[in-house]
């Protein structure tokens, strides 16, 4: 520090003889930039920049500053200047490409860099940093070329490495992806940013314990690098881990507020535990984000399945829909010519004999798809169908697998292979005519597979309940109930309405035992109360809305003794549940919280409520079946959405309307009247089975038990065969069409005749 007092004192003495002399301010600028005085240095060279206006490198050096401190445009405002007066300036015009970039002017920053190259083309930072504007702009091919040029100048260039592993990891390539930015490490073992992308390619590999050391190691690195921040809580998001996901994203958005898709998983994680303190306001902010991006050609921050319980409209979830197919699309292209398609040869339309049924999911195993369609496959018509599984998610060991896996005529374990065009080719080679996607924009799903058109039908169903948005999914399966004629513009799907619910179960098969009186349990094997009524809700927590949850307590309040009985699911829920209970008027003894139980336990302890209230927004539907199943009655007000109509249909193919209301003041009024009215004579009540004769509730609400009980053999609701059999008419009314080279329509399926 000596030598720079001497040189401080030695500077202020020749700026005092000569201050018309630029040079002196840059010299001067230069030693207090060396020993961290960036403000004194600025003023400076300001002061210099007065005197000489064509000295380049004072301009230079205020442009730097202004970088620093984080003033982009003033910053570029000066290297612009110090370009104008030294064209050849490299740092000048590379500073300036990065500028650009900033601001999002693409054009204008290639045009520098290219400049800056043309100087001296053997300065592979200039190659690296003219890929990153092709990388922003999605341009993988362009941005590999100008990587590798930066890697055949400089081998040890650790950000070019950690930026062709981005796109490596585009092209589904991780092997050389975590190569790259190992080799970034190796160079640079401070290199946050590579730690972050290393964490990225560990996830995709659902390598979750990685990913998060990964992350970590980044933060240690730079506590404040916000999407080491944002990329740790989508890891603890998709772990079950809400609280840490949501402490990770609101630190992250502390320091980017422009984090959209944090933005977005942080108001999902907030939904998933019930906390709904500002949802209004993030709703309708969410809602203008996702608008916004839409109109600027963005993939929007809602993914559409969390849509589901977001008071959006049809319309906008529609949209978002389709800019995810359009995604998925993108990707499946992505390194196939443009005119890429398999073919299919005419004859194929022409042939005699079986149709070849394809099936994709990757909830073959313990999942509850798997348990609702587990013996679908086997009950379709070998003699005329063909019945492949594609599996997209690796063994796991369950019997739901083993089932599945033993009753299909082929069954291809696709999760090994990285490559979609792979997957998809595979798919083409067996000669599939009807495809099926049991995924949607589900967990796991594989959507580009269908993006490449493998087969030449292709049909969504059960995995995701909308519009998938795709001009690569011809049919969609539901029925009237659930998606009524004048709602089939919001689909761009045909639609193959089944002629009862659409939504299939296998209790017939599975879980029958459960119909025998001797399986019964007893609400004391639970803690339940005996004596009071008790309203229940299994669906997840997440499926709960505020208005929903007000009306639910306005019924506890109207009928005393009774109580309300959910699931831990998630076990964070329960203490913001309990919290808006309170708010409500709602004493703490009168909710009640179990444990997530095993499905066949879950399904025999379900007749222990006296009446199930669904969720509006967001029905029961893997639930509705189970508690229709265990023979409980449900109350369900059925909205203007597909999710919010499933249990309608359900219900109609129970044969039981009367479940269904018009309003949440009816719904109200109806649970509070199954529960308190009428109660009935003795002989009436005579006429009831001993099972239901001394339950809680109105005369009418047993009945109404009774009836489910005695309809759920009766009834198509859990006719898995007969279900089938309408299936299979549908299909081949597809193949048909396409066979005779006609465009999708809607298909209505009559009820199979032998």
């Amino acid at each position: 520090m000596g030598d720079y007092t001497k040189a401080i004192e030695m500077m202020k003495e020749i700026l005092a003889k000569d201050s018309s002399n630029e040079d002196n301010y840059l010299m001067y600028g230069d030693i207090l930039m060396e020993i961290g005085q960036s403000q004194g240095a600025f003023k400076l060279y300001i002061e210099g920049s007065r005197l000489a206006t064509t000295r380049a490198k004072l301009y230079f050096r205020i442009g730097s500053l202004h970088s620093e401190w984080g003033s982009n445009d003033l910053a570029l405002e000066n290297f612009l200047v110090t370009v104008e007066l030294d064209p050849s300036n490299i740092d000048a015009l590379n500073c300036s490409g990065n500028c650009y970039r900033i601001k999002q002017d693409y054009k204008k920053a290639i045009e520098f860099f290219r400049k800056a190259i043309e100087v001296n083309p053997s300065l592979a930072q200039l190659h690296n940093n003219m890929g990153n504007c092709f990388l922003d702009n999605n341009m993988f091919d362009d941005a590999k070329r100008c990587y590798e040029v930066a890697l055949s100048l400089d081998p040890t260039l650790s950000p070019a490495h950690c930026n062709i592993a981005s796109v490596f990891k585009y092209e589904e390539n991780l092997e050389l992806a975590l190569h790259h930015n190992q080799e970034a490490i190796r160079l640079n073992p401070l290199f946050a940013d590579a730690f972050c992308n290393m964490g990225n390619i560990f996830k995709d590999l659902g390598k979750m314990t990685e990913a998060m050391t990964c992350y970590q190691k980044a933060l240690e690195i730079n506590p404040c690098f916000d999407l080491a921040l944002a990329n740790l809580g989508n890891v603890f998001k998709d772990t079950g881990k809400s609280k840490e996901a949501i402490d990770c994203y609101n630190k992250a958005l502390l320091i980017n507020p422009n984090l959209w898709d944090t933005y977005s998983n942080l108001v999902n994680c907030l939904i998933i535990i019930c906390n709904w303190n500002y949802r209004e306001e993030n709703m309708t902010k969410l809602t203008e984000i996702v608008k916004v991006q839409m109109s600027n050609g963005q993939l929007p921050s809602v993914q559409p399945f969390h849509a589901f319980v977001y008071p959006m409209k049809a319309e906008l979830k529609l949209d978002l829909a389709i800019q995810y197919a359009k995604k998925a699309k993108e990707t499946a292209f992505k390194g196939l010519s443009h005119d890429f398609q398999f073919h299919f040869p005419r004859e194929k339309f022409g042939k005699k004999g079986k149709i070849n049924i394809g099936y994709v999911s990757s909830d073959f195993g313990d999942h509850p798809l798997c348990h609702l369609m587990m013996s679908v496959f086997g009950f379709h018509n070998k003699e005329r169908f063909n019945v492949s599984l594609f599996a997209i998610s690796p063994d796991d060991g369950s019997v739901f697998r083993r089932k599945v896996m033993s009753e299909c005529t082929k069954f291809v374990d696709l999760s090994a292979v990285r490559s979609t065009s792979e997957q998809a080719t595979i798919i083409h080679k067996h000669d599939i005519d009807v495809l099926i996607n049991l995924n949607g924009y589900t967990k796991g799903s594989r959507n580009e597979i269908f993006a490449l058109r493998p087969a030449p039908v292709q049909i969504s169903y059960m995995g995701f309940c909308a519009s998938m948005g795709a001009d690569y999914i011809d049919y969609m399966v539901c029925d009237k109930t659930v998606i009524p004629e004048e709602c089939q513009h919001l689909y761009t799907e045909k639609i193959i309405y089944m002629p009862h619910s659409y939504f299939v179960n296998d209790y017939k098969q599975s879980v029958q035992f459960i119909l025998e009186e001797k399986s019964r349990l007893h609400r004391r094997d639970f803690g339940l109360p005996e004596d009071k009524f008790i309203f229940a809700n299994f669906n997840q927590l997440y499926k709960i809305d505020p208005d929903t949850f007000r009306t639910w307590c306005q019924i506890l309040k109207k009928v005393e003794n009774s109580c309300l009985w959910l699931l831990k699911f998630p076990e964070l829920g329960e203490a913001n549940i309990r919290s808006e209970a309170a708010k409500n008027g709602i004493s703490q003894d009168r909710i009640i919280f179990t444990d997530v139980a095993r499905k066949d336990i879950h399904i025999q302890r379900s007749f222990l409520a006296d009446l199930f209230l669904d969720t509006p927004l967001c029905n029961a539907h893997t639930t509705g079946c189970d508690v229709l199943w265990s023979g409980l009655p449900m109350v369900s007000l059925p909205l203007d959405q597909m999710a919010s109509r499933v249990a309608a249909g359900l219900i109609h193919a129970i044969e039981c309307p009367e479940m269904l209301v018009g309003s949440l003041q009816e719904y109200e009024e109806e649970a509070v009247d199954l529960a308190l009215g009428y109660r009935g004579t003795l002989e009436e009540l005579a006429e009831l089975p001993p099972s239901i004769r001394n339950l809680h509730g109105s005369l009418r609400l047993k009945r109404l038990r009774r009836k489910i009980m005695d309809n759920r053999l009766t009834t198509p609701l859990f006719d898995t065969s007969g279900w089938v059999k309408n299936f299979e008419v549908g299909i081949l009314e597809a193949w048909n069409r396409r066979c005779q080279n006609k465009k999708p329509e809607h298909i209505e399926i009559a009820e199979f005749t032998t």
